[in-house]
């Protein structure tokens, strides 16, 4: 049997009947109809986590009718990190080959899909800081002052000890050679 241009409205439970040779209606099946209409095309976004040595991470997010789901990819595994369940039955699914990503929305009727290339944002150029005095730049300049003054003092200080022994060996040199003791 097949039925066609249903809807929606025309899911439930359908009983085939026979009407016997003394007029007696007998059911012979029941089947429950459920009608679906094709999932939408999914819609994706992604957004850059980290990208080194050719590689990234992105976040995916992917979204059809009354569904969506979260994922980090990098160029070919996709992790879930978060969804919401369907009740018309839609499920999200989102995969990473070869640097894109794809993003398929699908139920019993169909499966639709979404890809995105990561190439480009993957190639973006890091972010340069901005002009200006980071507060790890102020850290190692002063660190690197602190250290060479330290240095410095330890230098004097050494520099001065022998002067010191200096003018005390003279000064003894002085009176053993007046007779002095």
């Amino acid at each position: 049997m097949q039925v066609r241009n249903v809807q929606q409205t025309d899911s439930g439970i359908y009983t085939a009947k026979i009407t016997d040779n003394e007029g007696k209606d007998k059911d012979i099946v029941t089947h429950r109809l459920t009608v679906q209409e094709a999932p939408p095309i999914p819609q994706v976004r992604v957004e850059l986590l980290s990208s080194a040595g050719g590689f990234c991470n992105v976040s995916v997010n992917c979204s059809a009718k009354d569904i969506w789901a979260s994922y980090t990819c990098d160029h070919a595994h996709c992790t879930q990190v978060e969804n919401a369940t369907s009740p018309s039955g839609v499920n999200i699914i989102v995969t990473a080959t070869n640097g894109t990503i794809h993003c398929s929305s699908s139920n019993r009727v169909d499966t639709k899909t979404q890809s995105v290339p990561t190439k480009d944002l993957c190639s973006v150029p890091p972010v340069t800081p901005s002009p200006g005095l980071s507060l790890c730049t102020l850290m190692t300049v002063l660190f690197s002052i602190g250290l060479v003054a330290m240095v410095l003092a330890v230098i004097t200080v050494n520099i001065r000890e022998r002067c010191s022994r200096e003018k005390l060996g003279l000064r003894k040199e002085d009176k053993s050679v007046r007779g002095e003791d």
